[in-house]
């Protein structure tokens, strides 16, 4: 599933939601993330949580996962799955198959022109 990287550029939300899935995009280091939407816990919509401490947020009761593994931080050991993603042609194109839960993935990073254009 192809998204132009300007979808992200003027928005100053980290998390979005893109089929069943949702992504973290930092605009201000244009590093880009996919990650299973469903949490864990009691399968909360984390793609509608926020990024605390650097992990994402489940809206429902506070359950994190760091967004790089899908690892919740210690002493939990929940985990979800996650994406490889790569840029092409200012496009964040997503592998539709999910990696093991807990695998560590390289964000993807936009190119500082593409971010401010």
């Amino acid at each position: 599933m192809p998204v132009r990287s300007r979808a992200f550029q003027k928005s100053a939300r980290e998390l979005f939601r893109f089929g069943a899935n949702a992504s973290r995009f930092s605009n201000t280091t244009g590093k880009y993330l996919r990650f299973q939407n469903v949490c864990r816990h009691q399968n909360g919509p984390l793609g509608e949580g926020k990024i605390i401490d650097g992990c994402v947020t489940c809206p429902w009761h506070g359950y994190q996962y760091l967004p790089e593994t899908g690892a919740s931080p210690p002493p939990f050991t929940e985990k979800i799955a996650t994406f490889k993603t790569r840029i092409v042609e200012g496009r964040v194109l997503i592998d539709p198959n999910p990696l093991a839960p807990g695998t560590r993935v390289e964000p993807s990073a936009i190119a500082q022109e593409s971010r401010l254009a």
